[in-house]
């Protein structure tokens, strides 16, 4: 297997073909431009890069106006500052360029499956609030999980899909299985899913082929994965968790999205709102409370300090969760989930 070059300065790594960069090993966040300048300038550190070049690397075949460059490495310096506001990184050198002036250090890091074998760390989920109402699709979902493929909770934002996520893992998985947890909220590009999955897992980036780590790992590990949060990078998403599933069939991997990743592996949960009272329906309070949304609701309002609500609290509360339902329910293609 190839080995991937990679630069250190500082806190940072900077993996040019895994197209990542890592402060202190999490993902940093940089635009395409942004990135393509960073590699050019850490690539001849200590060198004078000439404006022309920079255009030629980042902007091949096409005419951009200085300014361009001007706004991209001024938005580069900022979020390294914003990591590291100690030091300087790249210093303009007036009329001819840039030079990236930090001490910096070339590695060729050992090939993946040889670090995925020594691996061991990895994110562990988020504390969850009990759920209410949600028994049965614990049940079904933790007898999907246990078959070949994987299991998308499919809802509309705010159902719970990571909450049951982490509740059916938990009880899936026990003490004698790990959980790892990958939060995509907070990637804003496609190209840092492949960082964000891998670290999470504890696989390192400086390698050709994260994800062959991550299979490895999965692959002789007693390990349940849950990526959650993909709607917004679904195809990136769904290649990875496509790839994993077709290598891997027995892996333990539970996803989260607002819709489904729609590939050949899945097995698609979609999550249907808590249950509440028909309107229509004349039924006493004692009855209108055994309805899991409006328990949802009460118990939230009593850690607010109500207490032992009254009937008409209790009928304002169901009315309520009338309301929430037929506004909320509705995915982007108009259907409703339950």
């Amino acid at each position: 297997m190839s080995k991937q070059k990679a630069y250190q300065f500082g806190d940072f790594r900077l993996l040019p073909e895994a197209q990542a960069l890592l402060h202190k090993g999490q993902p940093v966040a940089l635009g395409g431009r942004g990135f393509d300048i960073l590699t050019l300038l850490v690539a001849r550190a200590g060198e004078v890069v000439s404006k022309a070049d920079l255009f030629s690397h980042v902007w091949p075949d096409y005419f951009v106006h200085d300014h361009n460059l001007k706004v991209n490495v001024g938005n580069l310096r900022r979020s390294l500052a914003e990591l590291d506001p100690s030091a300087e990184y790249i210093a303009t050198i007036a009329g001819r360029g840039y030079k990236f002036v930090a001490a910096v250090e070339n590695e060729r890091p050992a090939a993946a499956r040889h670090i995925a074998s020594v691996t061991s760390h990895h994110t562990a989920p988020p504390q969850v609030r009990q759920l209410l109402g949600r028994d049965d699709a614990i049940r079904q979902i933790s007898g999907e999980i246990d078959q070949p493929g994987y299991v998308t909770i499919v809802g509309p934002g705010g159902a719970g899909k990571t909450s049951l996520a982490v509740t059916v893992a938990q009880q899936f998985c026990g003490e004698e299985q790990a959980i790892a947890f990958v939060d995509l909220s907070t990637v804003t590009d496609p190209r840092f899913v492949v960082p964000a999955i891998a670290s999470a897992l504890g696989i390192s980036l400086g390698l050709d082929d994260p994800i062959a780590g991550v299979i490895d790992l999965l692959r002789s590990n007693k390990l349940l994965l849950i990526i959650d949060n993909c709607e917004h990078v679904t195809a990136m998403a769904a290649t990875i968790v496509e790839r994993i599933s077709a290598e891997v069939p027995g892996a333990l991997i539970l996803v989260t999205s607002r819709e489904p990743l729609r590939t050949r592996h899945e097995q698609i949960h979609f999550l249907s709102g808590l249950a509440y009272p028909d309107l229509t329906t004349a039924l006493s309070t004692t009855d209108l409370i055994q309805f899991p949304a409006v328990q949802l609701f009460v118990s939230k309002a009593r850690s607010a300090a109500v207490s032992e609500p009254p009937e008409d609290y209790i009928r304002s509360v169901v009315s309520i969760c009338a309301r929430t339902r037929r506004l909320g329910t509705r995915d982007r293609t108009g259907r409703r989930h339950g």
